[in-house]
């Protein structure tokens, strides 16, 4: 997308609707078949040529309780049909670097399909899901694949316990480890959403998903974030909460591209004043899981059971970030497409207020899972042509834009350089048009192993030089921070 901002396709149901970087719908497409109904849908995802790739639930007869399938739809640009797909079930789908396809297909099975997909290359049963729920690349061409699961459960499946569960297999489906996360005496929780597992810049993982207050019947629930090593072994554990209701469900979470920490979304009926309906939480975490801001959006008094839901967040070209949803109390009525557009601090300007979730690390059990199994898969077919609906929507300002006639983020990232990269050790900071106030140096665990404040020997110029020599090879963060604004890189040690 052009303009400025990478902003996630709105769906809700069956449309898709493509957006300009303000937020005004460029084009919106709808689904539909004579005898099929695609009433849920999962995501759409960019693909290679630059269309997409749409994964939806599709109900024969057209009503909802009627067998249900998985319609798999791939678009040019425009959202025009290139094929449409029915398998048994499915969750995700994956475009490969050699044009081919991974998917989920119902709730523990991975395939590998040819570039048309038409035919199944393999197909490997994943023993221990309850609920698979997203599954990505991972950067040595195998997967990994985050849901939920009973039978591994730290308190048991006779208990009907569930915890989260992670599973990482190689480029063929074959399981390299498998671990289950959570308590025996409490719910661990998968939130039905993509990019709810994400591989980390250090080759660990971290993802995200709801936790209870353990009673009988559970009245609180807490967003729950687990990051972990490259093998699955938990490095840190935060939850986020407070209120009556607690945090909510944890949705969807990001690293920060060339910065340090992470970006998470949650859904939340409490944290701030309790609501009946839930509203939107958006995170700034550094690299521990700390804090840095968080953000409410929606209605921000009581409301009557309405609903106000961003699922997705993507970091935009100019810093700041865009949320993606639905919303009840905002807009024409009933359920609208919402798309937030904030600075790099979560500002938008427009129905939202600060807020600040109790933070708790819980002791989690980890609990080894299954294996892989290789099964007969079942078949792909063509579906019918679907009729493609086409209209503009009517799109409502909510707030009027906000006048910004300083640096923006985007051109505040180009007055600031760093040189050598990669280096042995050395490297100098280049800010000759604007000044610099302080610099911070992070490992990729989040750890401040270095700060220069105003006033220091190194920061008499605008050229410092910063001295890692003492520090092992890697990925470090340096933040700068400028009359201007603050700035992140990143530098690669590599002797």
């Amino acid at each position: 997308m052009s303009g400025g901002i990478m902003a996630p396709p709105i769906i809700i149901q069956n449309f898709i609707m493509k957006a300009d970087s303000l937020g005004k719908s460029i084009w919106t497409k709808t689904y539909e078949s004579a005898d099929t109904s695609l009433k849920s849908n999962l995501g759409a995802i960019p693909s290679k040529d630059g269309g997409y790739l749409i994964s939806n639930y599709l109900f024969i007869g057209g009503n909802i309780g009627q067998p249900a399938h998985a319609c798999l739809i791939k678009t040019d640009s425009n959202g025009d049909t290139i094929w449409v797909k029915r398998v048994d079930t499915g969750t995700n789908i994956y475009e490969n670097t050699d044009g081919t396809y991974s998917m989920m297909n119902g709730e523990h099975m991975l395939w590998k399909v040819d570039s048309g997909f038409n035919n199944i290359l393999w197909a490997k049963n994943i023993d221990g899901f309850a609920q698979a729920q997203w599954m990505e690349k991972t950067k040595d061409g195998g997967y990994i694949i985050y849901g939920d699961t009973k039978k591994y459960s730290s308190g048991g499946p006779v208990n009907n316990d569930f915890d989260l569960y992670v599973v990482k297999t190689d480029s063929a489906g074959v399981v390299q480890w498998s671990r289950a996360y959570g308590r025996s005496n409490t719910q661990e929780y998968i939130s039905p959403n993509i990019n709810c597992i994400q591989q980390t810049n250090d080759r660990g993982y971290i993802f995200i998903g709801a936790t209870d207050d353990g009673l009988p019947v559970p009245a609180v629930m807490d967003i729950l974030v687990v990051k972990t090593d490259s093998l699955g072994n938990i490095q840190w554990t935060k939850t986020y909460g407070g209120g009556q209701s607690g945090g909510g469900r944890g949705v969807s979470i990001r690293e920060v591209g060339g910065s340090i920490g992470y970006i998470l979304i949650g859904l939340t009926r409490g944290v701030e004043a309790p609501q009946n309906g839930n509203r939107t939480m958006l995170a700034r975490l550094d690299g521990t899981g700390n804090i840095i801001w968080a953000k409410m959006y929606g209605s921000v008094s009581s409301n009557p059971w309405l609903q106000d839901e961003a699922t997705l967040v993507e970091k935009a070209y100019d810093g700041g970030f865009v949320l993606s949803g639905s919303t009840e109390s905002m807009g024409a009525g009933n359920l609208d497409g919402w798309l937030v557009k904030t600075d790099a601090n979560g500002n938008s300007g427009c129905n939202e207020i600060s807020t600040l979730p109790t933070i708790s690390t819980p002791t989690l059990i980890v609990t080894i899972g299954g294996i892989d199994s290789s099964v007969a898969p079942n078949q792909i077919t063509n579906e019918g042509p679907l009729v493609i609906g086409a209209w503009q929507l009517p799109d409502s300002i909510l707030c009027p834009l906000p006048s910004n006639p300083g640096v923006n983020e985007y051109e505040l990232e180009s007055l600031v350089s760093l040189f050598p990269n990669p280096t042995s050790g050395f490297f100098t900071i280049n800010s000759e048009e604007i000044k610099i106030k302080n610099i911070e140096v992070y490992n990729v665990l989040g750890e401040q192993i270095q700060k220069l404040a105003i006033g220091s020997k190194q920061l008499a110029t605008n050229s410092p030089t910063i001295d890692l020599s003492l520090s092992p090879d890697g990925i470090y963060f340096v933040r700068v921070d400028t009359e201007k604004g603050m700035v992140s890189k990143k530098v690669v040690v590599m002797r």
